[in-house]
């Protein structure tokens, strides 16, 4: 699935009744957290309702370094946090945040 799947969920959340198109220009004031292994920066600029923050993988060439493991750590610690929580199970880290939150 695409961001713009993950991204109808949490405005059925967010906007709960509002559709689709009716929701166009309007600002929800919600702060999101978007970890990607891909950059999806092009996407995320599409849904301007919403603050963004998105953090990516290490490149691959610095994936075993510590500052790479504790920016993981960081992320799945901020994953944990917030009311709502979109992953997708074939996902470790997203496994292990919903282990975190339970």
């Amino acid at each position: 699935f695409g961001l713009q799947h993950y991204m109808m969920q949490v405005d059925q959340f967010v906007g709960p009744g509002d559709y689709y198109h009716a929701s166009y220009g309007r600002r929800y004031g919600k702060r999101l957290l978007i970890v990607s292994d891909e950059n999806i920066t092009d996407e995320v600029r599409k849904f301007d309702m919403y603050e963004s923050v998105v953090s990516y993988p290490a490149p691959a060439e610095d994936r075993y370094a510590m500052a790479s493991l504790d920016k993981l750590i960081c992320d799945i610690l901020m994953l944990v946090e917030p009311l709502y929580f979109v992953g997708t199970l074939s996902s470790q880290v997203s496994r292990l945040v919903l282990e975190l939150r339970s």
